[in-house]
């Protein structure tokens, strides 16, 4: 039984050991977890000055304007004096085709021109007294001619019914005597006609005629002139489609020219902040391609409808910026900042520091006096960083800005054990 007793008792005092050590263990680990907790928070000063709310959106740099340069005749590129990138004013040859077949062709529209205006005035001056003359010789002649073979058909006529002349002999005289009647009818309608003049209808044929002509010279003066094709606008060359050399067909796009002195980005903006957009915002423009440089811009331009894509609605947005020293090139990406809102020299806090409690937004703060307490605020204007504080500070007070998985009551706790604790200490020491 002795013995048993000591055996107990040694238990009971390794089990005390043991549990004891397990509790400072316990104690330790959570004072370290606290230490861990305690060594995320930051400090910050409220702060005032401006505040911004602006929508950011993502868009493509575009040149403000642009223009397709079209080939109107078909043709051999014979100069080609741009390459792309080139600089143009408006005017400026872009390329020339092979004018060897539209030369020609407006030589023979030049040809049919003359041909029809002398038509015109040939029949214009009608009759002439050499026509005049010669029509009424070819009257007489034929009636002469007539008047021969009737006293040749009659004297036949006699001789036939006499039985001294053939019948077939007789129908060639008659033959005869009928196609000069036929010749003399002929020459007095044309003598009648040429003493009559041209008619208007011929007169308005002629002219027509004269005037098709000289629009086919016209239309081939004017292809002639689109072989040299020149730049509509001033800007740059941002495509180029062909080359020397190269047959060019008609309503083909050989190049496409665009103003970058200006450039515009088409942005979609998400329907919640339309509302507040308005033409002549500013906006600021930043590009990957040219770091540490913002570009002021300005809107111009708000889509009446807008679109809708996973259920979300969108509406373009067309921004313009100046661009004279052409760093900025069209093709780029551009980030937007498009200001929505802006007030000047507002108290102000980073949203990390706020806490929502219900529904009320708090801040943990160190007063001036050095008290730290969790202070209710009211807060207005807001971006994705900091928020107006309109009510429940001064601005005098430091901010305690909590990891995310501690509560400001519980950061209370910690402060007020670790003041308790260092007061402890001191009081140990005295």
């Amino acid at each position: 039984m002795r013995r048993l007793a000591k055996i107990g008792l040694w238990v009971l005092i390794v089990v005390g050991l043991v549990g004891g050590g397990l509790y400072v263990l316990a104690n330790r680990s959570a004072s370290l977890a606290s230490a861990a907790l305690l060594s995320q928070v930051r400090e910050v000063a409220v702060s005032r000055g401006p505040l911004e709310r602006v929508t950011r959106v993502v868009g493509t740099l575009e040149p403000l304007e642009e223009a397709e340069v079209v080939a109107r005749v078909s043709g051999i590129v014979e100069e080609l004096p741009v390459r792309e990138g080139d600089r143009v004013r408006r005017g400026d040859l872009l390329l020339a085709l092979d004018p060897s077949d539209l030369s020609l062709n407006l030589q023979q529209a030049e040809a049919a021109l003359r041909m029809a205006q002398a038509d015109l005035a040939a029949l214009a001056n009608r009759p002439t007294p050499v026509q005049r003359l010669e029509a009424r010789n070819n009257v007489a002649a034929a009636e002469a001619e007539v008047a021969r073979l009737e006293v040749e058909v009659a004297s036949a006529r006699s001789l036939a019914r006499a039985g001294a002349l053939p019948p077939q002999e007789l129908r060639q005289k008659e033959q005869s005597l009928a196609a000069a009647r036929r010749s003399l009818q002929l020459a007095q309608e044309h003598l009648a006609e040429l003493e009559r003049g041209p008619t208007e209808y011929e007169l308005e044929r002629a002219r027509a005629q004269v005037a098709q002509a000289e629009a086919d010279v016209a239309r081939a003066q004017e292809n002639l002139r689109r072989a040299r094709i020149t730049a509509p606008m001033d800007g740059a060359v941002l495509v180029l489609n062909t080359r020397l050399g190269q047959p060019v067909e008609a309503g083909k796009v050989v190049a496409r020219l665009g103003r970058t002195d200006h450039l515009e980005v088409v942005a979609p903006v998400n329907e919640m902040d339309v509302p507040s957009i308005q033409v002549g915002q500013p906006v600021r423009v930043r590009t990957d391609a040219v770091r540490g440089q913002t570009f002021e811009g300005e809107v111009i331009a708000v889509a009446p409808q807008g679109s809708r894509e996973a259920n979300v609605a969108t509406f373009d947005v067309t921004i313009s910026l100046a661009n004279p020293d052409q760093r900025l090139r069209p093709g780029m990406t551009a980030t937007v900042e498009i200001l929505l809102e802006r007030l000047e020299d507002v108290l102000q806090v980073p949203l990390e520091a706020v806490v929502r409690q219900g529904d009320q937004d708090v801040v943990v703060a160190r007063r001036p006096n050095g008290v730290t307490e969790v202070i209710p605020v009211t807060l207005g204007l807001r971006n994705d960083q900091m928020a107006e504080v309109q009510a429940g500070l001064t601005g005098d007070e430091t901010l305690i800005i909590l990891p995310a998985t501690m509560t400001p009551q519980r950061y209370l706790e910690l402060v007020e054990a670790g003041r308790a604790q260092a007061n402890g200490q001191e009081e140990a020491m005295e």
